[in-house]
């Protein structure tokens, strides 16, 4: 939405509260959203929320346009601020998961909120007033979240937590059958970091989507050591078209060194499977990783054209060290130098670290290299 846009709409509604989601990437443009909030009323209470912010609340609250940060989770935190500030309800010092300024003008972090454990207690997303034409994945749903992976790049567990916690399988089926019923949306993405994380829930849930006749195509992402074939089988006849893998690198040494815990064997054998029961596997690539060499990049090449030769599909992303991540928190331990700090820039496709084996001139020729190969 362009920036006029976004002033039209706020002087439309004339919102005494903005809220804004961002990622890494859309820091920028919503501290440029929050400002446009301020020109046209400056007593509009500006919230930011996302992934980018929790890890950043002192960054965010640095620039003058932004009142609140919601750290982690916000259903719960940005409930009870939004009672406070439309309602005058509760002391705003009192709701958890909050950062703010002071009456000085110092920055204050409230204390940590508690992950929810119940997330059937969550409302479905009002996703008819979105506009969904915009959206790249309008049937995105989250059936859980979570992770217990412990790689470095990853900042998933410092979002949602080290353990899964799951929807009900009811519950997440009939927000399916609301999608399906009220929206006509026929194409479904299981967006959970590890969708079949346990395998079988995973096997409960395709079974009632058969039984209910919710049978639509769907895609989800997965790891090669959460899976198998009973569990891949069941997942094709309810409707998975794609499932993505973590793949990372072609070198079992890069792999342990990311703390992916993954084997190739593994993967390999996935991907068959996947194969064999009639979903498409792709296969997802990063580089450079701390311990890349110019022997790991060949064995990663060697591995995609592997992949691309039984018909999977690959992609390659630029390692970023996103906040929250153990990569961004132990640049220098890993031998790694920082080269771009604007996180317009942090789009995986532009370099912004370097390595102790590669400079930016190498990753650059590599990546494109990469890029070309997936794309061959």
């Amino acid at each position: 939405m362009r920036g006029k846009d976004i002033l039209k709409t706020i002087e439309e509604y004339a919102p005494r509260m903005v809220g804004i989601s961002t990622t890494t990437l859309t820091f920028k443009n919503a501290l440029r959203v929050a400002a446009i909030a301020k020109t046209i009323n400056p007593e509009i209470s500006t919230v930011l929320g996302g992934p980018h912010v929790t890890f950043m609340a002192d960054e965010a609250l640095s620039h003058p346009q932004v009142d609140y940060v919601v750290r982690g989770e916000g259903e719960l935190t940005l409930t009870e601020l939004a009672g406070h500030v439309l309602n005058g309800s509760g002391d705003r010092s009192n709701i958890r998961g909050l950062s703010m300024h002071n009456h000085t003008g110092g920055v204050i972090h409230n204390i940590e909120r508690s992950l929810i454990r119940d997330l059937d207690m969550l409302p479905f997303p009002a996703r008819h007033l979105l506009p969904l034409h915009l959206y790249s994945a309008p049937g995105l749903i989250m059936t859980g979240r979570g992770c217990d992976g412990r790689c470095i790049f990853c900042a998933a567990r410092g979002i949602s937590g080290n353990r899964y916690r799951l929807r009900s399988v009811k519950n997440v089926i009939s927000e399916i059958e609301k999608i399906s019923t009220l929206l006509g949306l026929k194409l479904l993405f299981f967006g959970d970091d590890t969708f079949t994380a346990m395998p079988e829930r995973t096997r409960e849930l395709c079974r009632e989507l058969i039984n209910k006749g919710l049978q639509m195509n769907w895609m989800c992402e997965t790891r090669a050591d959460r899976i198998d074939r009973e569990t891949l089988k069941l997942m094709a006849d309810a409707g998975c078209a794609v499932a993505q893998f973590g793949a990372e690198s072609g070198s079992q040494s890069i792999l342990n060194s990311v703390r992916k815990g993954i084997t190739i064997k593994a993967l390999l054998e996935a991907v068959k499977t996947a194969q064999d029961v009639g979903i498409h596997p792709t296969c997802s690539f990063m580089f450079p990783h701390p311990e890349d060499t110019w022997e790991t990049v060949k064995e990663t090449m060697s591995l995609i054209k592997k992949l691309k030769a039984i018909g999977a599909g690959t992609a390659i992303s630029l390692t970023t060290p996103f906040p929250g991540t153990y990569l961004s928190a132990h640049l220098s331990d890993l031998g790694l130098r920082l080269i771009c700090d604007d996180t317009d820039q942090y789009n995986f496709s532009i370099p912004v670290i370097e390595t102790k084996n590669f400079d930016v001139w190498d990753i650059r020729e590599i990546y494109t290299d990469l890029v070309m190969l997936c794309l061959s």
